[in-house]
C-alpha cells in the first residue's frame, strides 16, 4: 500500500518503552511539545504522575530526527494560574529543546475550538509568524497554522 500512516500525539506516554515502540513503526509521528518548562506542561498538556519535560525532550531525541514537533502557543488562566509559553524567555527554552531533538520539521498554531475555559487567549498569526522565524534561523522548517 501507498498510504503512510501519521500518529499524532501529546508525547505524554513516550517514556514507556511500549509506546517508543509501536511509534517506531509509524511513518510520520507528529509529536508534541507545547511547553519547555515543567510548570507549563502541567498546565498546558496536564500529564498523569510526575512526568517532566526533560523525560520527553530525552524520548523524542531518540528519534533521532525523524519525526515532527507540534507545538500550540496560548496564554491565558487556568484555575487561577496565568500562564503564556510566547514569552521571550519560553520561546528561547522552547528553541533550546528544539535544537536538542532536531525535527525534521515543525508545526506551530494557535488554540482553534472551545476551550475549557473562558480565560484562554489566541495567539495572532504575526506572533506566530514571529515565533516561526525564530525557529527557522537556526535551520527548523516551520509550518505555521
Amino acid at each position: 500500500p501507498e498510504a503512510q500512516i501519521s500518529v499524532l500525539s501529546n508525547a505524554t506516554q513516550v517514556h514507556k518503552e511500549s509506546v517508543m515502540t509501536a511509534l517506531k513503526k509509524v511513518d510520520q509521528n507528529i509529536l508534541k511539545l507545547d511547553a519547555a518548562s515543567d510548570r507549563l506542561l502541567r498546565i498546558i498538556n496536564r500529564p498523569t504522575g510526575k512526568l517532566d519535560t526533560r523525560t520527553i525532550v530525552e524520548r523524542l531525541k531518540k528519534f533521532e530526527g525523524d519525526l515532527i514537533i507540534q507545538t500550540m502557543f496560548i496564554k491565558g488562566s487556568y484555575e487561577g494560574e496565568d500562564f503564556d509559553n510566547t514569552t521571550a524567555e519560553e520561546i528561547a527554552a522552547w528553541l533550546d529543546l528544539l535544537k536538542e531533538i532536531n525535527p525534521k520539521k515543525i508545526m506551530i498554531y494557535p488554540i482553534e475550538r472551545g476551550t475549557p475555559t473562558d480565560s484562554l487567549e489566541k495567539i495572532s498569526k504575526e506572533k506566530l509568524e514571529k515565533i516561526a522565524n525564530q525557529a527557522r534561523a537556526i535551520g527548523f522548517k516551520v509550518a505555521v497554522y
